[in-house]
């Protein structure tokens, strides 16, 4: 199918999607997926990720998205202006979704930052439940290759 001229395509032929932290209770704070696995942006022109609180007492939960050199997180450091600010997702707001979405060319590309990952804290209680995804989408080649993470695509269409 098409409409003016663009195919349309299924969303996992389009986008990638990967799980970087599975839904966990009282998920230590971090770099996801970790500090040594960032993410290859390279190919995408935007990318995102989506961070689902369950239910927490913490007072504080960020998220900033982080750019480095190399996926080992080398010369990593902050994405102007990629960050969930600290009340959002805490307190009474339980189940809640956010997302951080960046178009690649914010990157510092002019020094070679094409890894990203997303750097989390929550603070100020003792318990939360909480997943992060990444998608990356506007692809140079389609369809995306997933991971390990996915575990199976139902399609429904013809």
């Amino acid at each position: 199918m098409s409409v003016a001229g663009h195919v349309m395509r299924r969303l996992s032929e389009n986008v990638f999607m990967k799980l970087v932290m599975s839904p966990r209770a009282n998920p230590t704070d971090g770099i996801f997926p970790s500090s040594s696995t960032y993410i290859d942006v390279s190919e995408y022109a935007r990318f995102a990720f989506v961070v689902m609180v369950g239910g927490t007492d913490d007072t504080s939960i960020t998220a900033q998205v982080v750019q480095a050199t190399a996926a080992a997180g080398t010369g990593s450091k902050n994405v102007t202006g990629a960050a969930l600010t600290s009340t959002v997702l805490a307190g009474s707001n339980d189940n809640k979704w956010s997302i951080i979405e960046v178009e690649r060319n914010h990157l510092d590309l002019s020094s070679t930052f094409q890894y990203v990952a997303l750097d989390v804290a929550a603070t100020g209680g003792s318990a939360s439940a909480m997943a992060i995804m990444f998608y990356g989408w506007r692809a140079r080649k389609l369809p995306p290759t997933f991971g390990s993470d996915l575990g199976e695509q139902i399609f429904v269409d013809g």
